[in-house]
């Protein structure tokens, strides 16, 4: 193969808040990890300055710009680069299509969340988002990328252009998250977890959607229901810490806070799932496809979900447990239904979850479908600049 002129290759702009550790950005990190660099140049432009994330594009085909220590020369030059600018994050999505559209770029927006017929239901922000932002971004969108079949449904029922949705189901690399006997006993001795205790999970931020305080009163029902079992609850990611004071006092309240370990945000997220037993999904809206069920069922937890979003479908694949939202009695009956398990059921569940990721959700699907879209709408870019005429090709729906 003959190795592509630099200026030959394709210039995707990724455009995100900042580097956290957050869904946007492991989606956007496993597209260019899978990525051919002779044939596409990624950038990612930082719309802020907060950044804990940076170690997961170490060593990655990607530069890296900061706009807020960019000049004029140095944006204009950028900005002449460009034949993609795609994002998949809400906050990155004005400026996304109007650099876009100023760049004579095309665009290429993502959506990884579901939304409620209720906007007053998402919060001022996302109602106000949904209402004025999301209508003239979609509008101005070259192409509309949903992460789930349910979210493609919720974007045709609002009646934009069929032509211009596909879904490219979000994927992870499985061999990140191969569960390891030595990562489990380290993880517990570092957060003070008895030996034969078993830990039930929850990898979220704290934020309403997520709907914490479900998984905390079902936390309580189970520690009810199972007195002589030893559990641990482990709660991980933003503002799941001792400095979170409305944490805090909810799990005093609800009488498992000396059962908790508040661990924060991780980086080491094979650790975590190699030490977790069951690992649970309590929001309560909007969520998609939880990254951290995908991870964790490759891990070989076993899984329990809300139905929110493409949940359902997710635990079917898997044979995780599907249950209502809002209701701490059916997650907590979810729960005890794992712990019921015998050891041997449990292997052949936990072999069962990791093989359907393996199957329906490895990231080399998911990063190859954005790749090549990537690759053709940039060539399609080039071609409407040259006035090359336009080549016909129907993008699939799925």
């Amino acid at each position: 193969m003959v190795k592509q002129k630099h200026e030959e290759r394709i210039q995707v702009l990724n455009i995100l808040p900042g580097l956290r550790q957050g869904g946007a950005e492991v989606v956007i990190s496993n597209i260019i990890r899978h990525s051919d660099p002779t044939k596409i140049q990624h950038h990612i432009l930082l719309l802020e300055k907060e950044h804990s994330f940076d170690g997961e594009f170490d060593g990655l085909p990607v530069t890296i710009h900061h706009l807020s220590k960019m000049n004029l020369k140095e944006k204009i030059a950028l900005a002449k680069q460009i034949d993609v600018a795609h994002t998949g994050h809400r906050k990155a999505t004005l400026l996304t299509t109007a650099l876009a559209k100023t760049m004579d770029t095309k665009i290429i927006l993502g959506i990884h969340c579901t939304r409620s017929n209720n906007l007053l239901e998402q919060g001022l922000e996302t109602a106000l988002y949904a209402k004025l932002v999301e209508p003239a971004a979609l509008r101005s969108a070259d192409h509309i990328v949903c992460c789930t079949d349910k979210v493609r449904d919720q974007v045709l029922s609002r009646g934009w252009d069929g032509h211009k949705v596909q879904v490219i189901t979000n994927g992870i690399n499985p061999e990140h998250f191969t569960r390891s006997k030595e990562a489990a006993i380290a993880l517990k001795k570092e957060v003070n977890i008895p030996a034969d205790a078993v830990v039930v999970g929850i990898s979220a931020r704290y934020a309403p959607m997520k709907d914490i305080p479900n998984f905390i009163k079902a936390a309580r029902l189970v520690k009810e229901t199972y007195p002589d079992k030893p559990l641990c609850f482990l709660f991980c990611g933003r503002r799941m810490n001792a400095a979170n004071k409305e944490l805090v006092a909810q799990l005093k309240e609800a009488g498992i806070y000396a059962q908790a370990r508040l661990l924060g945000v991780r980086t080491d997220m094979k650790n975590v799932y190699s030490a977790t037993d069951i690992q649970v999904l309590s929001s309560s809206k909007f969520e998609a496809l939880s990254m951290a069920l995908l991870e964790s069922s490759a891990a070989g937890c076993l899984c329990v979900s809300t139905d929110v979003g493409d949940h359902k479908s997710l635990m079917d694949k898997t044979g995780g447990i599907c249950v209502p939202i809002k209701n701490p009695a059916a997650l907590a009956e979810g729960i005890g239904a794992c712990l019921e398990l015998t050891q041997d059921q449990r292997k052949q569940k936990s072999a069962h979850a990791r093989a359907a990721i393996v199957e329906h959700y490895h990231v080399k699907n998911m990063a190859n479908r954005y790749n090549d879209l990537f690759t053709e709408v940039g060539l399609e870019r080039r071609q409407l600049r040259q006035g090359l005429p336009k080549a016909e090709k129907a993008l699939p729906t799925h």
